[in-house]
């Protein structure tokens, strides 16, 4: 009976615990499951439901749009620079897509997508003549070697990663690490092994990766037609057929497919990358083509390689199924590049692939032709074309658009104008300060950049006078200090200074008289016009002054009527001049050139000079004895450098890009923020005639703000 009432009691009290809890709310009560909403989810259809959880089939898109795709589509190469290509796949307008031999890498694809592989690869090793053989690529960590490889490659980031005992050069393009390698400064070369077994002998191979094509991550539809493409392409036989084109050896290719990857060929809708491809009948491709044997411009001009054929393979393919167009089977030799544009003037009948040289750049050079320097006029126009013709050998079509400056404010600015009309993307000039100041006005209030070659103003420094401005030589700010040092080991104290009273001249004056102490310590100032041809009353003035030298700011002529009319008077001083008047040209303007003896003159100082342009000034006539040629070309270059980066377009940004830490044929050059260039220092160099017919300009010292004036190797040149 007991037994009963206790088990009575504990019902009765679980009954009342189990009441409380439902009335307290217990944490052991499980949530609710979320209300399942569903509905369209694709945010370009016309009933898009921004609150839908699942997608119901449901979405509905304007029934007037449909698909309007052309006759066929045709692979479009994009030349570009490897550091930026992604950026510029990414930008949305210069291509579809990037087919240039990119490994797929995790870092990557946080950026972009990939398709599934079409090669597979590994990484290699080659060695300068004479570098010791390596078995295996962890030897090259040690210091003392020099290892050369492209920049933003996966070379780079293993080199970084694991050879930091050794010098690492990274260079913005391929050609410049075989350079590296031809011409002994780099030991070895790190990159893709097919590449390098093009140029000398693979030492060892390390790090497999797969190559993919990259597209932007908003072109799902373009990604799963291209994956499909290829996996088409390899099914049919046709890639073996691209391959043994190309390579030795067996097919070896790793299939990174997965459960993502397209098996169909998707519906193509309105505004996606894909619906643009079959529109326009254009797959654009981004490419770095200087990369044999996956992308080369070959002698003709065309577009080849192992991935131009892959490219047009997947176009072909591609418009098969879209446009129902036969696809047959490849069998070499029917890709040819060029440009397919019949408006064309440099239309290829033969081409059936548009490999983009249809575009053309054309690069404004102004040069001053006439007025008081033309005679350097000759070698500026040679750099300047020498570097179009560069340009175009890596790839671009550019054409060199030449207007006359003057050497005057009143000549450049029509003169630029000009040029403007022309379609210029840029303009490389003036060389006179004051042509480039009136230029300066029109080209910047038509979005043309400027780079000066010579131009070296301390005014130009100033960017809200003079936006859009950029130079590839220093400022006479820091001209001005190394003229007073050198005029000052010379043993003189009491110097004239006669000078050009236009922008560069007075600025120059103005500089080299603060330098020296203030024009209170100077024995007289006398300033001319630039055109000025009679100097008797400024010599005589001169010597009646008692001064002990003489310290011109002038051009090639007047400096040489200076000179011979002080030796007509029969006033012998020592003479010092600058960067106007520094190099063996100046020679053609004495009818004694025997006169100029014991002339000393600064100019900028060369750092270390990139490639062989220097090389072939040196060894024609066209070239060698001007001014400022190196610079010249280099500001070509660079503003041809940074077109190509965006078809043109914003070109102040790409040319600062372009301008941090490039390597040229005078000197590196990183731009400031207001566009000037820091220099190497300054040449300090000599007239010397040993008879009336040999005369030698040698540069034996040389200047920088820091170590003064210093010795330098004898690299002058005899004039007869």
């Amino acid at each position: 009976m007991e037994n009963k009432k206790i088990i009575a009691m504990m019902l009765t009290l679980s009954m009342l615990a189990a009441a409380f809890a439902g009335c307290l709310g217990g944490d052991d009560e499980p949530e609710p499951e979320p209300e399942d909403v569903p509905g369209c989810m694709d945010a370009t259809a016309n009933n898009y439901n921004a609150d839908a959880t699942s997608d119901d089939g449901s979405c509905t898109y304007d029934p007037t749009w449909s698909l309007t795709p052309a006759a066929g589509v045709s692979a479009v190469w994009v030349p570009s620079d490897w550091d930026p290509i992604i950026p510029n796949l990414n930008a949305g307008d210069m291509c579809d897509a990037i087919l240039s031999a990119m490994t797929k890498t995790d870092e990557r694809d946080q950026v972009v997508d990939f398709t599934r592989g079409y090669y597979t690869s590994s990484q290699g090793v080659i060695g300068a003549s004479g570098a010791a053989v390596i078995t295996d690529v962890s030897e090259l960590n040690a210091a003392g070697t020099t290892i050369a490889l492209a920049s933003g490659t996966t070379s780079d980031i293993y080199a970084n990663n694991n050879l930091a005992l050794a010098t690492i050069q990274a260079y913005t393009d391929w050609p410049s690490v075989i350079l590296a390698i031809n011409n002994g400064d780099a030991d070895y070369a790190l990159g893709d092994a097919p590449v390098l077994a093009l140029e000398g002998a693979l030492m060892t191979t390390f790090s497999d990766e797969t190559f993919g094509l990259a597209i932007r991550e908003d072109s799902d539809e373009l990604e799963d037609a291209l994956n499909v493409a290829i996996t088409a392409l390899v099914d049919s036989g046709d890639y073996d057929s691209i391959f043994e084109a190309w390579f030795d050896g067996t097919v070896v290719l790793t299939d990174d497919r997965n459960a993502d990857t397209a098996t169909a060929y998707p519906a193509a809708t309105e505004g996606s990358t894909l619906t643009g491809v079959l529109e326009s009948g254009e797959l654009s491709f981004c490419n770095d083509p200087f990369y044999p044997p996956f992308e080369n411009i070959n002698a003709d001009g065309n577009m080849e390689g192992f991935d131009v054929d892959v490219g047009q393979a997947i176009a072909e393919e591609i418009a098969a199924h879209y446009m129902g167009i036969a696809n047959p089977a490849w069998t070499g030799g029917t890709s040819v590049g060029g440009c397919t544009d019949s408006t064309a003037a440099n239309h290829n009948a033969a081409a059936n692939v548009d490999d983009g040289s249809c575009v053309s750049y054309k690069i404004g050079l102004l040069n001053p032709l006439t007025g008081p320097i033309a005679v350097y006029a000759p070698p500026f126009t040679w750099a300047a074309q020498a570097a179009i013709d560069d340009l175009n050998a890596m790839g671009g079509n550019f054409e060199l658009v030449e207007a006359d400056s003057g050497c005057d404010g009143g000549v450049a600015g029509p003169a630029a104008q000009s040029l403007v009309d022309a379609g210029v993307v840029g303009v490389a000039g003036a060389a006179c300060s004051g042509a480039s100041m009136a230029a300066n006005a029109v080209l910047n209030a038509a979005g043309v950049v400027q780079v000066s070659y010579a131009s070296t103003n301390p005014g130009l420094s100033d960017t809200a006078a003079y936006p859009g401005f950029w130079r590839v030589v220093p400022s006479d700010a820091i001209q001005g200090p190394a003229m007073s040092d050198m005029v000052g080991a010379a043993g003189v104290g009491n110097p004239a200074l006669i000078h050009m009273t236009n922008d560069y001249g007075s600025g120059l004056a103005d500089s080299f008289a603060a330098a020296w102490g203030g024009e209170e310590f100077l024995c007289t100032k006398i300033g001319y016009a630039d055109d000025q041809t009679d100097f008797a009353a400024e010599a005589q003035a001169i010597a009646d002054a008692g001064c002990d030298s003489v310290v011109m700011v002038s051009y090639s002529a007047d400096g040489a009527a200076i000179l011979e009319t002080m030796a007509y008077l029969n006033i012998s001083l020592p003479t010092f001049g600058a960067d106007g008047i520094a190099d063996s040209a100046f020679l053609e303007d004495f009818s004694v050139p025997a006169i100029a003896n014991g002339v000393q003159a600064t100019k900028p100082r060369a750092g270390s000079s990139s490639g062989d342009f220097n090389d072939r000034c040196a060894a024609d006539e066209g070239c060698a004895g001007g001014i400022y040629t190196g610079e010249t070309y280099d500001a070509v270059m660079m503003i041809g450098h940074a077109a190509m980066m965006e078809g043109g377009a914003n070109m102040a940004s790409h040319l600062n890009m372009v301008g941090d830490d490039y390597a040229g044929a005078s000197g590196d050059h990183t731009f400031l923020d207001n566009g000037d260039v820091a220099g190497a220092g300054y040449d300090i160099c000599s007239f010397t005639a040993l008879s009336s017919t040999d005369i030698y300009f040698n540069c034996m010292e040389w200047w920088s703000a820091i170590d003064g004036i210093q010795d330098t190797p004898f690299n002058g040149a005899t004039v007869k």
